[in-house]
């Protein structure tokens, strides 16, 4: 463990001292959240030069390096090549005074030191001999490609929203059924990667990864965008607030409320149907 944390560690923190210096030479802080995806890609590729090849591991760290990818190279392209900065960050800058190129730094150490429990998701494979694929791998990638391509469409739905001039707010789309639909594919994508070394030794370990993830959109992200969205549109926002669920998304599909009881059972019942599965088959390997 002690081996792992000091790799993720190098990892993690030379990729946002990188970002801090870029951040402070084109004067645009919002550039961590473009390294918040690659710096976990340097950590996964880190990790699996060091690990014993196996076809698990190589499709796990796919995963994460195609999560990692999407959201940097999306930011990057939509944000920091056009010199837009987060007015999130923008709120925090005008606290930090002329410390303002150390407290980037900080900002961009304390980034890392979340990322830092996000890579407990790879824990499971680090060390270990040869691991074979199962039904639960295979469940938990369906899981994960629903839920990139969900975040991908939210994020392109509110794109091009914004790409039109409109500065109010969106409620088209997913995002009349969630307020923040990315963030809630966020957590789904990390449940699944967790999922996926569900029958590997060390799992346990994975969990902390959708845990720490769901703290941060759950009580760190979310509310702070909502405090500014508030602040800017006001009574518009609050009403978005009191009408759409804050991340986990509400069912419309049924506005009779029988209807709507029946599918949330269902929906139970197949929850636990699919768990029932997962652990039944949890030894078995089809390819090595």
């Amino acid at each position: 463990m002690t081996e792992f944390l000091l790799m993720m560690f190098i990892a993690l923190f030379g990729s946002m001292t990188v970002a801090g210096f870029i951040g402070n030479m084109i004067k645009n802080t919002s550039l961590v959240d473009v390294f918040w995806g690659l710096g976990v890609v340097v950590a996964v590729g880190t990790l699996y030069v060091v690990t014993p090849y196996s076809i698990a591991f190589t499709i796990f760290a796919l995963l994460v390096a195609g999560w990692g990818l999407r959201l940097g190279l999306f930011l990057f392209f939509t944000r920091t090549l056009k010199g837009k900065q987060d007015r999130r960050y923008t709120e925090f800058e005008k606290k930090w005074g002329r410390y303002k190129p150390f407290r980037v730094f900080m900002h961009f150490y304390l980034q890392a030191s979340l990322q830092l429990f996000l890579c407990f998701v790879l824990y499971p494979f680090y060390g270990l001999p040869v691991i074979g694929l199962g039904p639960i791998q295979f469940f938990s990638l369906v899981i994960f490609i629903f839920a990139l391509f969900g975040q991908t469409l939210a994020d392109w739905q509110l794109y091009q929203y914004k790409l039109k001039g409109n500065r109010g707010i969106y409620k088209k789309g997913l995002w009349s059924i969630s307020r923040h639909p990315n963030l809630f594919f966020e957590f789904l994508m990390w449940i699944s990667l967790a999922l996926f070394s569900f029958n590997y030794k060390g799992n346990i370990f994975a969990w902390i990864s959708p845990l720490i993830v769901w703290v941060i959109i759950r009580f760190m992200t979310g509310p702070y965008t909502e405090r500014l969205s508030l602040k800017k549109h006001k009574a518009v926002f609050q009403t978005y607030q009191n009408e759409v669920p804050m991340i986990v998304p509400k069912f419309i599909f049924f506005r009779n409320k029988k209807f709507k009881y029946i599918f949330n059972v269902f929906f139970i019942i197949f929850s636990f149907f699919i768990l029932f599965i997962i652990w039944t088959f949890r030894d078995i390997k089809f390819l090595s």
